[in-house]
C-alpha cells in the first residue's frame, strides 16, 4: 500500500513540474515577442537561440508565433519561432579580425570609458611632472 501511495506522490509532483515548466516557457516566448514586436520590422537584431547559436540581420516578417530575419552573414532568410529563441536584441556589432560580430554591451563601455580615463590621468600626472 505504501508503495502505491508513494508512487502516486512522485506522479502528482512530477505532473505539476511539468505545469510550471510549460507555464514559464510560454511566458518567456510572450517576452521575445513583446522585445520583437517593440522593435519592428525593418529594424537590424541579434538573436541568441536556445542551442547557443547567435544571428545578426534585419527583421523581415513578425507573426503571433513567428518571426523571420535577413541574416547579413550567411545572406539569407532564417525563421524562428518564439519559444526557440533565448534573447533578442537590438542592433548587431561589426566583424571583427576573426570573422566574428561583437556585439557591444554595457559592460564594454565601461571598461573602455576606464581604460581611456586612466591612459588621461597618466597624461597628466607625466604632463605635471615635467
Amino acid at each position: 500500500m505504501r508503495v502505491y501511495f508513494l508512487l502516486f506522490c512522485l506522479l502528482v509532483t512530477c505532473s505539476q513540474a511539468q505545469s510550471q515548466t510549460s507555464a514559464s516557457s510560454a511566458d518567456a516566448a510572450e517576452k521575445i515577442w513583446e522585445k520583437v514586436f517593440k522593435l519592428g520590422v525593418g529594424h537590424d537584431i541579434t538573436v541568441k537561440t536556445v542551442s547557443g547559436a547567435t544571428y545578426h540581420g534585419q527583421l523581415s516578417r513578425i507573426a503571433d508565433n513567428e518571426f523571420e530575419i535577413r541574416e547579413i552573414d550567411l545572406k539569407q532568410t532564417m525563421r524562428w519561432y518564439y519559444s526557440e529563441v533565448k534573447n533578442v536584441r537590438e542592433g548587431y556589432g561589426p566583424k571583427n579580425v576573426f570573422g566574428k560580430r561583437h556585439s557591444p554591451t554595457r559592460t564594454d563601455q565601461v571598461i573602455t570609458a576606464g581604460g581611456l580615463g586612466g591612459i588621461l590621468l597618466l597624461i597628466l600626472l607625466s604632463v605635471a611632472k615635467t
